[in-house]
Protein backbone atom coordinates (compact mmCIF):
# COMPACT_ATOMS: atom_id res chain seq x y z
CA UNK A 1 0.00 0.00 0.00
CA UNK A 2 1.35 3.24 -1.41
CA UNK A 3 1.17 6.51 1.12
CA UNK A 4 -1.94 8.91 0.30
CA UNK A 5 0.75 11.05 -0.98
CA UNK A 6 2.25 9.04 -3.27
CA UNK A 7 -0.99 8.10 -4.80
CA UNK A 8 -1.76 11.15 -6.75
CA UNK A 9 1.56 11.41 -8.46
CA UNK A 10 2.61 9.86 -12.00
CA UNK A 11 4.40 6.69 -12.48
CA UNK A 12 7.19 9.06 -13.52
CA UNK A 13 6.37 11.62 -10.78
CA UNK A 14 6.82 8.62 -8.12
CA UNK A 15 9.95 7.14 -9.92
CA UNK A 16 11.81 10.81 -9.71
CA UNK A 17 10.69 10.79 -5.76
CA UNK A 18 12.35 7.76 -5.00
CA UNK A 19 15.25 8.06 -6.90
CA UNK A 20 16.29 11.62 -5.21
CA UNK A 21 15.06 10.03 -2.13
CA UNK A 22 17.76 7.16 -2.84
CA UNK A 23 20.53 9.51 -4.06
CA UNK A 24 20.07 11.75 -1.10
CA UNK A 25 20.59 8.36 1.23
CA UNK A 26 23.83 7.94 -0.78
CA UNK A 27 25.44 10.96 -0.76
CA UNK A 28 24.51 11.15 3.02
CA UNK A 29 26.18 6.77 3.34
CA UNK A 30 29.47 8.57 1.53
CA UNK A 31 29.72 11.81 3.78
CA UNK A 32 29.76 9.66 7.12
CA UNK A 33 31.92 7.37 5.33
CA UNK A 34 34.59 9.79 4.61
CA UNK A 35 33.69 11.46 8.20
CA UNK A 36 34.84 8.24 9.35
CA UNK A 37 37.61 7.85 7.56
CA UNK A 38 38.84 11.13 8.58
CA UNK A 39 38.45 10.44 12.09
CA UNK A 40 40.29 7.25 11.98
CA UNK A 41 43.33 8.88 10.53
CA UNK A 42 43.73 11.68 12.70
CA UNK A 43 43.17 8.57 15.76
CA UNK A 44 46.23 6.97 13.99
CA UNK A 45 47.85 10.04 13.49
CA UNK A 46 47.51 10.56 17.44
CA UNK A 47 48.16 7.17 18.22
CA UNK A 48 51.87 7.45 16.59
CA UNK A 49 52.53 10.61 17.98
CA UNK A 50 51.94 9.28 21.43
CA UNK A 51 54.47 5.97 20.91
CA UNK A 52 57.09 8.35 19.83
CA UNK A 53 56.28 10.79 22.65
CA UNK A 54 56.63 7.49 24.82
CA UNK A 55 59.92 6.66 23.45
CA UNK A 56 61.47 9.84 23.62
CA UNK A 57 60.42 10.10 27.46
CA UNK A 58 62.15 6.58 27.93
CA UNK A 59 65.23 7.45 26.50
CA UNK A 60 65.53 10.53 28.45
CA UNK A 61 64.86 8.74 31.81
CA UNK A 62 67.52 5.97 30.40
CA UNK A 63 70.18 9.12 29.68
CA UNK A 64 69.24 10.71 32.65
CA UNK A 65 70.16 7.87 34.76
CA UNK A 66 72.94 6.93 33.03
CA UNK A 67 74.45 10.19 33.37
CA UNK A 68 73.85 10.13 37.01
CA UNK A 69 75.10 7.15 37.55
CA UNK A 70 78.75 7.76 35.84
CA UNK A 71 78.70 11.41 37.38
CA UNK A 72 78.61 9.35 40.91
CA UNK A 73 80.35 6.35 40.33
CA UNK A 74 83.61 8.77 38.85
CA UNK A 75 83.35 11.31 41.28
CA UNK A 76 82.70 9.33 44.29
CA UNK A 77 79.63 10.32 46.08
CA UNK A 78 78.51 6.67 46.37
CA UNK A 79 76.39 7.11 49.37
CA UNK A 80 73.95 9.25 47.53
CA UNK A 81 73.14 7.29 44.02
CA UNK A 82 70.80 5.01 46.10
CA UNK A 83 68.53 7.87 47.25
CA UNK A 84 69.03 9.84 44.19
CA UNK A 85 68.38 7.17 41.76
CA UNK A 86 65.04 5.86 43.60
CA UNK A 87 63.79 9.78 43.55
CA UNK A 88 64.02 9.24 39.83
CA UNK A 89 62.72 6.18 39.86
CA UNK A 90 59.99 7.75 41.83
CA UNK A 91 59.68 10.64 39.86
CA UNK A 92 59.33 8.69 36.56
CA UNK A 93 56.78 6.18 37.64
CA UNK A 94 54.52 9.64 38.73
CA UNK A 95 54.91 10.98 35.44
CA UNK A 96 53.88 7.89 33.78
CA UNK A 97 51.05 7.10 36.05
CA UNK A 98 49.75 10.42 35.23
CA UNK A 99 50.11 10.26 31.40
CA UNK A 100 48.25 6.90 32.01
CA UNK A 101 50.23 4.41 31.19
CA UNK A 102 49.38 2.02 33.74
CA UNK A 103 45.37 2.53 32.75
CA UNK A 104 43.29 -0.05 31.91
CA UNK A 105 41.40 0.57 28.64
CA UNK A 106 37.70 0.69 28.73
CA UNK A 107 36.32 1.81 25.53
CA UNK A 108 35.89 5.47 26.75
CA UNK A 109 38.52 7.89 27.60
Amino acid sequence: MAPDVLKDLSPEQRYELVNSGLQAAAKNRDNQFQITRRKLDADTEIHKRNQWFGLAVFGLVVAVCFTLSWLFLTFGAKELITPVLTGLGGLGAGFAGGYGLGKRSSGDS
